[in-house]
């Protein structure tokens, strides 16, 4: 982290200087920092000398970080940093390979690029190495890692966090379809007993995530976490999920009794994993017009219809700005992955409304050429403080 943090603030340093040498007007690059912090949006760089980005955002959502995880070999990074925009000149679209030694970016990149191999207290190999915060970024692993792990074991978990409307789709629509990494052959859709009983408001949010992902034809296991004191519940809780047919659910308290206490359970879902899946219909689409693509993942991601997407003020000109920049770059943003960019806490607008009232809006885009990915930022989304707990 703290070598991609390097990398990224020495990228706008460099383009401080194009500024200051007459070779850029304005930079579209922002530094970013792993400190979560909210005064930092507000910082002002350079101020006078040219439209310098005033903010800074988190270390994870930033571009080079996508970058690393989507990249095979140390060559891929550079030629994707070299098509990073910097920023403008003249209106035209610059990239950082117009004025960039890339040595020396991907110098500082040298060992953030290998994987890092733990273990969970019960002797499981883990792989720990990029994208987190499925919200505001891809929120994936690193492809190296998970080839790596396929090389090497039978059975290989992803983590692809905060649910299907999040961590799921961009494994599924960018790792998957638009970077070759592997089909999943099975899911495990992770909560807590209190999901179902406390909250009666937010009780859809759960079951529209695991069927989601079975509509996928992925299957799906519900794993209930159970916390102290909550063991009594498991007869209802295995009712709730025949009720909303969901496949036998997996249940245990995993922080008292470790994962061997969930391995009588696990027979339906090795199963599921011998048989495997195919890939299905996709949340988003290459070549499908911007607005279109998100009201598609509104509608399949977060189950709101096309005709309750919500454009904010600015946001078609944002999106007209994002399509002028990339003509300029010689790129068409329709060739570019979608990914959505919003909070961890929540689907839509307002997750509390009945569902004919749930709506999505679109607030802003940006390009992240380099890494090959079009943002849409919904108007849940923060990119520097962390989320609240889920």
């Amino acid at each position: 982290m703290g070598a991609i943090e390097a990398a990224q603030n020495l990228l706008v340093s460099f383009a401080e200087k194009a500024v200051d040498e007459g070779k850029l007007d304005t930079i579209l690059v922002p530094r970013v920092s792993e400190v979560p912090s909210r005064s930092l949006r507000s910082i002002a760089v350079d101020y006078g000398k040219g439209n310098v980005a005033e903010k800074t955002v988190l270390t994870p959502t930033s571009e080079l970080m996508q970058i690393v995880v989507l990249s095979r070999s140390m060559d891929e990074i550079a030629e994707r940093v070299s098509k990073m925009i910097a920023g403008t000149k003249d209106g035209q679209a610059v990239t950082f390979g117009e004025f960039v030694d890339l040595w020396r970016i991907t110098g500082i990149l040298a060992d953030a690029v290998k994987p890092a191999k733990t273990e969970t207290v019960n002797g499981s190999p883990v792989y720990v190495h990029g994208g987190p915060f499925a919200n505001v970024s891809i929120g994936i692993p690193t492809l190296v890692s998970v080839e790596m792990a396929c090389a090497l074991h039978d059975v290989v978990v992803v983590e692809a966090g905060y649910g299907t409307d999040a961590g799921a789709q961009k494994w599924l629509d960018i790792a998957c379809r638009e970077f070759g990494a592997q089909w999943p052959s099975a899911a495990i859709v992770v909560t807590r007993a209190s999901t179902w009983r406390d909250d009666p408001e937010l009780a859809w949010r759960y079951p529209f995530h695991v069927q989601r992902l079975e509509n996928l034809d992925i299957p799906t296991f519900p794993l209930i976490n159970l916390w102290e004191g909550e063991d009594d519940q498991v007869p209802s809780l295995k009712a709730t999920a025949d009720e909303l047919g969901f496949r036998t659910p997996i249940i245990g308290n995993l922080f008292r009794d470790g994962g061997e206490a969930l391995v009588p359970q696990l027979d339906g879902f090795v199963d599921a994993l011998e048989n495997g899946s195919m890939p299905a219909e996709p949340h988003s689409h290459k070549g499908m017009a911007l607005a279109e693509n998100a009201k598609w993942v509104a509608e399949n991601a977060y189950g709101v219809p096309a005709d309750r997407v919500i454009y904010k003020p600015g946001f078609t000109e944002s999106a007209a700005e994002a399509m002028e920049l990339c003509q300029s770059a010689g790129i068409s943003l329709y060739d570019l992955a979608f990914v959505a960019v919003k909070s961890p806490a929540t689907m839509t607008d307002n997750d509390r409304a009945p569902e004919a009232e749930r709506t999505v809006t679109l607030k802003k885009v940006e390009v992240h050429a380099g890494a090959g990915l079009v943002h849409v930022n919904l108007t849940t989304s923060l990119t520097t403080p962390m989320p609240k707990i889920v």
